[in-house]
């Protein structure tokens, strides 16, 4: 994860990130979860997804 290590490359990352809205994404998830589901959040980009995940699944991120 050396790329994070720069500082220039962090501040492209959170300009791309920026704005970001995950909730598509994790819509499509509920065509294989069921609402309740045990879901474990592992880097899905800055941060937000947790937070929309646990609206619908137990979340652990």
């Amino acid at each position: 994860m050396s790329y994070y290590d720069d500082e220039q490359n962090v501040l492209e990352y959170i300009e791309v990130a920026e704005g970001f809205d995950g909730r598509e994404l994790v819509e499509k998830l509920g065509a294989y979860l069921p609402e309740g589901a045990t879901v474990l959040e592992l880097g899905m980009g800055p941060g937000v997804d947790l937070e929309l995940l646990s609206r619908k699944y137990r979340a652990t991120g």
